[in-house]
């Protein structure tokens, strides 16, 4: 059987943490992320957003004295039975280093990943740069 090429622009990590979702109406869904990249998060939740909606996003990192909270605002791309896949379009660099180290972590090829940031801006690719998620 032909597989589809992998068109995500960053790779994506399993990871344990809380992820919490709010539409502009104030509606707040959340639960466990299933993996994460520093372009969107899928995480598994028993109620969900409409495809297409804009929200704020919090991953939960680090409880204890010192929580680790990484924001960001994203729009929900994907929705299914238990998992909603949410795509992000903006966050703040304290952040997206955040999202940066999540990934770094907990990523089977840091290498790759190391690649991946050096060859973007951002949430963007770098123009001119074809690097793509294997």
């Amino acid at each position: 059987m032909d597989q589809m090429p992998n068109k995500r622009d960053f790779i994506r990590a399993p990871v344990s943490v809380e992820v919490e979702a709010m539409s502009s109406d104030g509606k707040t869904i959340g639960g466990p992320a299933v993996d994460v990249s520093v372009k969107g998060v899928c995480f598994e939740s028993t109620e969900a957003l409409p495809t297409g909606t804009q929200c704020e996003v919090a991953l939960n990192l680090a409880g204890g004295e010192n929580p680790v909270t990484a924001l960001a605002k994203g729009i929900v791309a994907r929705v299914d039975e238990r998992r909603i896949a949410i795509e992000f379009t903006e966050t703040d660099p304290e952040s997206l280093q955040h999202l940066r180290n999540l990934v770094r972590y907990n990523s089977p090829d840091v290498g790759h990943v190391e690649e991946e940031f050096d060859g973007s801006v951002g949430l963007k690719r770098r123009e001119g740069s074809d690097l793509r998620d294997f």
